[in-house]
């Protein structure tokens, strides 16, 4: 499934941005962030129709583990844009997957040393032992956020490049289609 139109795309963009910053997607937030990206805002009935779209195409990508835009093509050139992006997907997948692993390791570490802690300072530990320990547990903390946020910018960055390659992937389709149509006049 791809865009069929401009508005479609930018509606679209409109909503991977708010899905990638984990906001909730609703007209008035697809609205907003159109005008944001300095698009017309256009009509509820235009975002329904292509947030609907674009929910469609969300759902099969999670349900089918399938490429976003991704479509059987005979030509090469399309074929090997097919391959780049699918390279690209597969890289930024495994990439958020060993990421959240990681994240769910520390989150899970971080868990038990709060629950530790909790433990010795029942046990009326000396007060210099437990501002010791309440010491590490805030460099942990600081540490696992500069952990989170070097990940989601490496995850920020693979999606760039996917939208990057997505929007390419439009651009030489239409292209293409625009070289047959001349091809086909001659």
């Amino acid at each position: 499934m791809i865009p069929k139109s401009r508005k479609e795309i930018e509606v679209w963009k409109a909503c991977d941005q708010l899905a990638s910053e984990g906001e909730h997607i609703t007209y008035q937030a697809v609205g907003e962030r159109l005008l944001k990206l300095g698009y017309r805002r256009g009509s509820n009935s235009d975002i329904h129709r292509y947030l609907s779209t674009w929910r469609a195409m969300e759902n099969r990508v999670s349900n089918d583990n399938a490429l976003p835009y991704f479509q059987s093509h005979s030509d090469p050139l399309s074929s090997a844009m097919e391959q780049f992006r699918k390279e690209i997907w597969d890289s930024a997948k495994k990439e958020v997957e060993k990421l959240r692993a990681e994240l769910q390791e520390k989150n899970t570490q971080l868990i038990l040393a709060q629950a530790r802690i909790l433990e010795l300072d029942k046990q009326k530990l000396p007060e210099p032992l437990i501002e010791a320990i309440q010491a590490l547990s805030k460099s942990r903390d600081i540490e696992l956020l500069k952990l989170y946020d070097h990940h989601q910018a490496q995850f920020d960055h693979y999606l760039k490049a996917l939208t990057a390659a997505k929007e390419e992937n439009i651009r030489l389709n239409n292209l293409i289609k625009q070289m047959r149509k001349q091809m086909a006049l001659f």
